[in-house]
């Protein structure tokens, strides 16, 4: 009586309540109509927006009341429904189909239809379960959807008053707009109110209706294999009856048939032979559509449990052990690759029935006529069998066909749901605790446990299946193979051995030091431990063949996922030897390889079977063996790997590069603090009841960790063929300048001295690591860097939903406004998260990016210095402002907000820092522009010097003493400069040079230019020019004009000229004039006197 009172009170308050607020739609919709025939009314476009948004707001408040009274009906009808549903399932088990077909075609349609029914059936049992999806995710935004609506209500209430007075059609329009929203806001929250009180029964019809359609599709399906069973068994009695035949005929005339009649009959028999196999093949598929359709089932209903749990706070230890083991169990289905290989399989047969069809015809046609009468009608039969037993073939594949794409539609389906429940999983259970706490009984339970699992059982089961995997060929061969790996690599250790000492030998000399040393040893070195790892993973293999052995199969699957762990170790003792891959060709100290592999052992003999253990039971059935052996496995591993990460810290090993290249920074030890603290949390995690969720996070970041050190070692390794690099171009520029002062001396004739290779010395020790550029080492570092970044996003990005429990941590809102209507946004703690993520990512970006668009697309081009100088610098003002802006707009900081705001700053700031944002302008100037570029040499304001540096404020110049000058980029813009390679670098050089005014002119001029062509430094094109220039003082002055190509070349054009010049007066017997100077003097004395 209650529940009725308050439905109709909820009805009537949804009708009556506030109608004087709500707009007529037949008044909106007029005026809707007018504003659009109107042409003269102001504000058009606005106007229609706004009245076609109140139309919109009463419809969503129409059909929020249609469905209010959708949930009334259920509600009040929900006994007669329910009685109605049972009755229908109860009725089911009494339909009976029609069985005795004789006819084929009969059949052939019935199957035909059975299949359509089928197919209905499903698809209104997936409706079905999407509706109970969609109720349950409706109850989990209940609270937040009703929140949501009554906030704007009471915001409404509180703010907004109808204005009596007379205002314009747009206020008008707007009031009638938020009216409109006001009445669609309070009839839904009267709808959500219903649907909230007709959730549980409309659930529990929906559940009574899939389980009314459950039963009809089982009843389909049933009466769908008896149908293909009927099919089987006609067309099998009907041949049989023709072969019985056609044998007696044979036997009758066997002496006097053709062998063609008798190869005719055998390949009618294969043919036969193939059709059972057809049969038994279709029969197959229908048992593994039962299986799959039945863990379909199980599936959905496992995610309709967590979605109805997922709403309360609390759960069970217990629930949580069976939901994980359910879930483990739904991961064993077929692979949608297999049926795809099987359907291409059946449609080649399909084929080759065909031709077969094809060719029999022909042969009928061509070899019928030339057969006795009796023989005829033997051949005729055969040929009338094999079309039917052909044409059976063609139908049966076509069946098949349409099977398996039936079992991969059903097995994809189940591939989908069983993701969704794995995320679901992550979502609702992750940070939920799976096992009770370590207790005083738990040492008790691992004694019962221990002894369960050394019973006699256990070893008959690993004796049994070690002894199945020695008798079957798939299992033994693998294993053989792995032992005559190890027994070649135990052969060829000495050859493995002298390799590695010629190699170390071979370092640090220029000559022998080759990269493809490092390559070899890193290759052998991976590959001597590839034997031992192959073994393990055929014996792994070879368990998990004993599929009848559970405890077998546990163990095969422990091993194999050991595999990855006990590789890293292998490998990493390999490159640890005294004359490996660290110490030799890395560099790295012998101390601290030696102290990083001291517990080397210790991780073999221990953390390895530990591991196995883990893993195996993991793998076992038994929840019980998983919590006690499998948690008291997991605590051990734990706090020896702990330990492990103590002693290499304690060795020096790097996991942190600083820009010299080194590890001594204060975040490498931060980093070593961590990961030694975090395989302890994980033990505790799992002492208190969180065991999965501990696990597998310390399995993501060992992960994380392992990928870290494998991008550290490939640094390593770009690092030395660095070296070798720098190292070879020392050497080559030494023996070219060696080379060239031989040319130089041959050429001038002069005895310079012996210069012989023992001359040229070349200290090795002085070319270090630091001579590499540093550039290219940062650019390798932050290429890494990306790559680990993303691998390691890949890796835990699959446990996102694992922290959608963010998403209801809100921070603030923030108000939206949505034509013309505000909304409110909250902002969550993940979306913070986000936003500061983007930003991380972004700075890595604008420092990384750029550098790396350098080096592997812009030194391509042909482009100059300040061109890509330019490009890179736009493209990292590009990034920051796009990275900035989506970072801002995640956290409701919208440019919208806060444009007018930047705008006042802006006109505030140009007055207050006018110098500084004229230089700023005037950076993104020069850099369009480019008046001047990263390598010029320019002239300003008596400085000269080379343009190392444009930035955005100012631009550094060095100049020929190496001082650095920072000159603001407005003395660019504004002032007048010289930019003496703006677009050529060849200047002019006039030297003036005075002979007696006795020497021969025309020598004189010959020997300038003479000299001229001699010197190295000056270009060809244009020419050199020497001019007598003019008279004076009794010398005769001549100017020698010479180009050069670069601005470097300057000073060593004017030695080196000057020097060959002198040389040529010397020869010639010209001198060189004394400056004359004019003395005048005066006697003091008489002048006083």
């Amino acid at each position: 009586m209650f529940l009725n009172f308050l439905l109709f009170f909820i009805i009537f308050i949804n009708v009556s309540v506030f109608a004087d607020c709500t707009p007529n739609i037949s008044y909106i919709k007029q005026k809707l109509e007018f504003v659009k025939i109107s042409n003269n009314l102001p504000y058009k476009n606005e106007l229609i927006l706004t009245l076609q948004m109140t139309l919109n707001f009463l419809n969503e408040r129409q059909y929020s009341i249609e469905r209010i009274n959708r949930y009334h009906q259920i509600i009040t009808d929900f006994p007669n429904l329910k009685k109605i549903l049972y009755r229908k399932i109860i009725n089911i088990s009494d339909i009976n189909f029609f069985d005795n077909y004789t006819n084929l075609n009969d059949l052939n349609r019935e199957i035909i239809q059975t299949n359509q029914q089928l197919l209905k059936e499903n698809s209104i049992m997936e409706r079905a379960q999407q509706k109970i999806q969609n109720i349950n995710e409706f109850l989990l935004l209940f609270p937040k959807q009703l929140s949501k609506a009554k906030l704007f209500i009471n915001k409404f209430d509180f703010y907004y008053h109808l204005d009596d007075q007379k205002v314009s059609f747009l206020s008008e329009a707007k009031n009638f707009a938020n009216c409109a929203k006001y009445s669609a806001q309070k009839a839904l929250v009267n709808e959500l109110d219903m649907a909230q009180l007709s959730a549980n029964n409309r659930q529990e019809l929906i559940h009574i209706k899939f389980e009314l359609h459950k039963k009809k599709f089982d009843k389909l399906h049933g009466h769908l294999k008896i149908l293909y069973s009927k099919l089987n068994k006609f067309i099998v009695f009907e041949i049989k009856k023709v072969f019985s035949k056609i044998i007696k005929l044979i036997d009758d005339y066997n002496d006097k048939l053709s062998n063609f009649i008798k190869d005719y009959f055998v390949l009618n028999k294969k043919l036969f032979v193939s059709l059972n196999n057809q049969f038994k093949k279709l029969n197959i598929i229908f048992i593994n559509q039962d299986v799959i359709h039945d863990k379909l089932f199980e599936s959905r209903q496992i995610l309709f449990t967590i979605k109805e749990q997922s709403q309360w706070s609390n759960f069970s230890n217990v629930f949580n052990e069976t939901l994980r083991s359910q879930v483990a169990n739904l991961s064993k289905f077929f692979k949608l690759s297999q049926f795809d290989n099987e359907l291409g399989e059946v449609r080649v047969q399909r084929l080759l029935y065909e031709n077969l069809l094809n060719q029999s015809k022909q042969d009928y046609n061509k070899n019928s006529k030339f057969f006795l009468k009796r023989y005829h009608d033997i051949f005729e039969i055969q040929f009338k069998i094999r079309k039917k037993i052909l044409n059976y073939l063609i139908a049966g594949c076509d069946n098949y066909i349409i099977e398996i794409i039936k079992l991969k539609i059903i097995t994809a389906k189940l591939q989908d749901i069983s993701e969704e429940i794995k995320e679901s999983v992550h979502k609702y259970f992750y940070w939920t605790a799976d096992a009770n706490p370590i207790g005083i009984n738990y040492f008790i339970d691992i004694y019962h446990s221990f002894i369960e699992f050394i019973s006699a059982d256990t070893f008959i089961q690993l004796v049994s299946a070690f002894l199945l995997m020695l008798s079957n060929i798939k299992t033994l061969f693998p294993i053989l193979i792995s032992l005559l790996f190890i027994l070649i690599k135990i052969i060829n250790n000495k050859n493995y051995d002298k390799f590695l000492n010629y190699s170390s030998m071979c370092i640090d000399k220029v000559t022998k030091d080759h990269f493809s040393l490092t390559l070899y040893v890193t290759f052998l070195s991976i590959l001597s431990a590839l034997p031992t790892l192959c073994f393990c993973i055929s014996l792994g293999l070879g368990f998990q063949y004993a599929w009848s052995y559970p405890i077998a199969v546990a163990l095969g699957n422990g091993i194999i996922t050991m595999i990855p762990l006990l590789s890293v170790f292998m490998i990493s003792a390999k490159f640890a030897r005294f004359n490996g891959l660290f110490i030799v060709h890395f560099k790295w100290p012998l101390s601290r390889v030696n102290s990083a592999m001291k517990y080397y052992f210790l991780t073999i003999g221990i953390m390895i079977p530990l591991m196995i253990l883990l893993f195996t039971f993991n793998n076992l059935n038994e929840h019980f063996y998983y919590v006690t052996l499998g948690r008291f496995c997991f605590v051990l591993f734990c706090m020896i790997l702990s330990f492990i990460t103590y002693t290499l810290q304690r060795a020096g090993i790097f996991l942190y590069l600083n820009k010299k290249g080194t590890g001594k920074s204060l975040f490498n030890k931060i980093l070593w603090n961590i990961m030694i603290c975090i395989p302890l949390l994980a033990s505790l995690a799992s002492c208190i009841g969180y065991f999965t969720t501990a696990q597998d996070l310390l399995i993501r970041v060992e992960i994380s960790v392992f990928i870290w050190f494998l991008l550290l070692i490939i640094y390593y390794i770009i690092r030395r063929w660095m070296l070798i690099q720098r190292r070879r171009i020392a050497f080559d520029r030494a023996k070219q300048r060696r080379t060239e002062i031989l040319l130089h001396r041959i050429r001038n004739d002069e005895d310079t001295g012996e210069i012989s290779s023992d001359n040229l010395e070349i200290d090795e020790s002085l070319i270090d690591l630091d001579t590499i550029s540093a550039q290219s080492l940062r650019l390798v570092r932050s290429l890494l860097t990306l790559i680990a970044l993303l691998s390691i996003i890949a890796i835990w990005f699959k446990i996102h939903s694992a922290f959608s429990f963010l998403e209801n941590i809100k921070l603030w809102d923030i108000s939206t406004s949505i034509q013309g209507i505000e909304n409110l946004k909250p902002i969550t703690l993940e979306s913070l998260l986000i936003a500061i993520l983007i930003f991380v990512i972004t700075m890595q970006l604008v420092y990384n990016l750029p550098s790396l668009l350098e080096l592997v697309i812009l030194q391509h081009l042909n482009l100059t210095p300040g061109t890509s100088y330019a490009i890179t610098t736009l493209t990292k003002y590009f990034i920051l402002f796009v990275g900035g802006i989506i970072g801002f707009f995640i956290i409701g900081i919208e440019w919208s907000k806060f444009q007018w705001l930047i705008a006042a700053l802006g006109v505030g700031l140009g007055f207050g820092l006018q110098e500084i944002f004229a230089n700023l302008i005037s950076g993104l100037i020069i850099l369009f522009e480019k008046p001047i570029r990263i390598g010029d040499t320019v002239t300003i304001r008596n400085l000269t010097g080379n343009v190392t540096c444009i930035n955005t404020r100012a631009t550094t110049i060095t100049d020929w003493d190496r001082k650095e000058i920072i000159m603001p980029n407005k003395a660019f813009v504004t002032e007048q400069f010289i930019n003496w390679s703006l677009s050529d670098s060849v200047t002019r050089i006039v030297l003036y040079i005075t002979v007696d005014v006795i020497s021969n002119t025309k020598l004189v001029i010959d020997i300038l230019k003479r000299s001229a062509f001699k010197c190295s430094y000056v270009i060809n094109i244009p020419k050199p020019e020497a001019y007598l220039v003019d008279l004076q003082y009794g010398v005769q002055l001549f100017e020698l004009r010479v180009h050069v190509a670069e601005m470097g070349h300057r000073m060593p054009l004017r030695n080196m000229l000057n020097y060959l010049i002198l040389e040529e007066f010397k020869k010639n017997n010209i001198s060189v004039p004394f400056v004359i100077f004019h003395i005048k003097s005066y006697n003091f004395d008489m002048h006083y006197s």
